[in-house]
């Protein structure tokens, strides 16, 4: 009785801890991985909603930026029409979201390292 009891403490167990690990993996994670050939570790913060992850492309492709930000609530997503006039007018591309979010906390920021121009030496 003692190791039926254990057994099915223990699965109860299993399934919770094998939940709140997928409750941590953000939705497009495996996206971001492939646009910068690396891992890139993504917070998932139980306080702050991701309201957008948006990579942006730097002048004549060289470099690329991802933005993601954090908001206390999660508000309304945008309209397809809305984010397809947004990545066309700022050259980017919308992984995640649009959503409304009040109020922005803060925005993370992963560069993939390139620089957007070359330096110049100056004599």
């Amino acid at each position: 009785m003692k190791n039926t009891l254990f057994l099915v403490l223990f699965s109860i167990y299993l399934s919770a801890c094998s939940s709140s690990v997928n409750e941590d993996v953000v939705p497009f994670q495996e996206q971001v991985n492939d646009t910068f050939d690396t891992d890139v570790y993504i917070p998932h913060l139980q306080d702050y909603s991701i309201t957008s992850a948006i990579i942006e492309t730097g002048p004549f492709g060289k470099h690329k930026d991802l933005i993601i930000e954090y908001s206390k609530q999660l508000g309304n997503k945008k309209d397809e029409e809305y984010i397809e006039k947004y990545e066309e007018n700022m050259g980017s591309e919308v992984l995640y979201g649009i959503y409304g979010g009040e109020p922005l906390v803060f925005k993370l920021t992963f560069n993939d390292g390139k620089q957007s121009s070359s330096p110049s030496n100056t004599k």
